[in-house]
């Protein structure tokens, strides 16, 4: 069983676009630890690790609907750092609060093949040139506008 698992912290544009910032490491139990961030990020990024580290809770929301009202209400369920369920309510949490996507393989932990980051590229501070080839998001040239 792995102790870490590689991270990849992605900004969540409005537009549906995505745009990666950071990566990393992820411990089972929460911790954040960044080895590239993109330089135009290093300030938000430091805040968004320092801050979701600091926490030993983080809440998940889900509506339910009363069985006496049949109204439905946004309840908030605690989840303590540890405890099952937490990476999945750390990951809601950054994207709730800092638009960011936590990307790693939970398996990792339960004993799944770990594919780590290439560390001979720690000198090179353009990160974009590390982000594997992710989907062509060229606009097609009769697509709508708009959206």
């Amino acid at each position: 069983m792995a102790e870490l698992a590689p991270l990849r912290i992605v900004y969540l544009l409005d537009t549906g676009a995505e745009k990666e910032i950071a990566q990393g490491t992820i411990t089972q139990d929460g911790m954040l630890e960044t080895s590239k961030v993109l330089p135009s990020q290093v300030a938000a990024v430091e805040t968004l690790v320092s801050e979701l580290n600091a926490s030993e809770r983080v809440f998940t929301r889900d509506a339910r609907t009363s069985p006496e009202t049949g109204r439905a209400a946004m309840v908030k369920t605690p989840v303590e750092r540890g405890m099952p369920g937490f990476l999945d309510a750390l990951n809601e949490t950054a994207k709730r609060f800092y638009k960011v996507e936590l990307r790693f393989d939970p398996a990792v932990f339960a004993g799944g093949e770990q594919l780590m980051l290439d560390p001979s590229d720690d000198d090179d501070d353009d990160l974009e040139d590390d982000t594997p080839n992710g989907p062509d998001m060229t606009p097609e040239e009769d697509a709508l506008t708009g959206f």
